[in-house]
């Protein structure tokens, strides 16, 4: 096992702390919905990361209809996002419904869960207020042009990628040009094609290099986790992407990650069980929840740096830790439509 670094072993010791909090108080609520609420909160003591994760959550639920995602316990989620951002998620609810508003009438589909999370993540960039709707139309054209490219793969469920794409100050034709020239070089060097190398592609477009560039750092990512006895498949094309954007080394940022992964698979709750089961926690989501927590630590390490030359570094991390969060969010939906075990509302 790599030796971590502190700061990371103190995110992934609260974040197993926290996680056995909440797991023995919400015992009703799907354990996959819990796990990516606790991700936001590890620089908080797990006691009042519980807490106000808890009152952020009910605020949300009161402030929201009973048909929308606030309803479902995908509002922990968001509340620890917020609760992480220190905004305050009931004054929020009105921005996120304007934002739908701003959506319709710009054609973008405002029902369901896509596009509550797309909203969700422009009004977060915009300081918990309604973004300008100059903002809304880039990522309409952006849905656009993603639409041109590839008709069959592009849908809501691509819409929070783009409403990420859209807070850049960067020509969407430009966007859409990048993300097509790092699709086809990752199907060039055999990557296979769908929705999770679309996916890859919109992620390791958030920096503004070219297709060659990219595909060259995700490979090397790739290469270290084959070193580390890691098959990565396309179910891992999204954390690797990750990895690939953090601007991290690759090996030292593999190496990490499948470290956390063993400390959490080593975990024992409060009650002396493990904390995260062989038979309710796949591989796959342990290596997810390992690189969030590495790239939390990291943009905290390198933010606590006085250091000009930590400046590039903490850009490139901290757009790899918003584009997880949004990967995050997008998952914690997706169990949600699947029906994953059953969730208390």
């Amino acid at each position: 096992m790599t030796e971590l670094d502190a700061a990371v072993r103190d995110h992934t010791a609260r974040y197993c702390r926290i996680v056995d909090h909440l797991q023995s108080s919400h015992r009703w609520t799907s354990a996959v919905f819990l796990r990516l609420s606790a991700l936001p909160l590890t620089s908080l003591e797990p006691p009042d990361a519980v807490e106000r994760l808890d009152r952020e959550a009910e605020r949300l639920k009161e402030a929201g209809s009973w048909w929308d995602p606030l309803s479902t316990s995908l509002r922990f989620v968001l509340a620890a996002i917020l609760v992480r951002r220190e905004l305050d998620g009931k004054a929020r609810v009105s921005a996120l419904k304007e934002t739908l508003g701003l959506f319709r009438s710009n054609g973008l589909g405002r029902s369901g869960n896509s596009p509550f999370i797309a909203a969700f993540l422009l009004v977060l960039s915009s300081d918990g207020e309604v973004p300008r709707e100059a903002t809304v139309q880039r990522m309409a054209r952006i849905m656009e042009l993603w639409k041109r490219d590839h008709r069959w793969l592009t849908g809501s469920d691509d819409l929070p990628m783009a409403a990420l794409h859209a807070t850049r100050d960067e020509p969407v034709e430009d966007i859409a040009v990048r993300v097509e020239s790092i699709y086809r070089e990752l199907h060039r060097r055999r990557y296979k094609r769908g929705e999770q190398l679309q996916l890859a592609s919109q992620l390791l477009a958030l920096r503004p290099w070219s297709g060659i560039d990219a595909v060259a750092t995700l490979d090397h990512v790739m290469q270290a986790a084959r070193r580390a006895g890691i098959r990565p498949g396309r179910g891992l094309y999204d954390e690797a992407s990750l990895l690939a954007l953090s601007g991290e080394d690759p090996e030292h940022a593999v190496r990490s990650v499948i470290s956390i992964r063993d400390l959490l698979k080593a975990a024992r709750s409060s009650r002396g069980k493990r904390l995260f089961g062989a038979f309710t926690t796949g591989e796959q989501q342990m290596l997810s929840i390992a690189t969030g927590l590495f790239l939390v630590a990291q943009t905290e390490v390198l933010g606590a740096m006085d250091d000009a030359s930590a400046a590039a570094a903490l850009l490139a991390a901290r757009s790899a830790l918003e584009a997880q969060q949004a990967a995050v969010i997008v998952a914690a939906t997706t169990a949600t439509t699947a029906g994953a075990s059953a969730g208390v509302h």
